[in-house]
This record gives C-alpha cells, sequence and structure tokens, in this order.
C-alpha cells in the first residue's frame, strides 16, 4: 500500500506528532529528530502494519 501525503498528515494529528512537512525524505529525517520526545518512529511502524491490515480488509481504502 502506498502511503501518501493525506495518510502521512493523519497519522502526525492521530498521534499528536508536530509534523507539516510529509514530503520525503523530509517527513523521515523529521519523525527520527522526535522519536525520542515523542516515539515517532514506533507510533509510524504500527500505523503502517494498521493501515495495511485495513487496506487487506477494505481494498478500496487502497484506491486513490
Amino acid at each position: 500500500m502506498e502511503i501518501t501525503n493525506g495518510l502521512k498528515g493523519r497519522f502526525c494529528k492521530l498521534y499528536g506528532i508536530p509534523i507539516n512537512l510529509y514530503e520525503e525524505p523530509y517527513f523521515q529525517s523529521r519523525l527520527e529528530l522526535l522519536d525520542k520526545q515523542y516515539g515517532a518512529v514506533e507510533k509510524y511502524k504500527e500505523f503502517l502494519d494498521l493501515s495495511n491490515q485495513l487496506a487487506g480488509v477494505f481494498p478500496q481504502l487502497t484506491k486513490g
């Protein structure tokens, strides 16, 4: 499943991660920068796992 900038924004809003720049490689570097304070990297992995599980159950979610 492709992670769009919209999904990255949803992740940040849901988990309270203060990132407003979703383009790679900037998004990943901000995650790593905020990891110590927010646990951002682990939370993002959880979000990706959940997104992939939901895409398997609801394939229409993967359509752009």
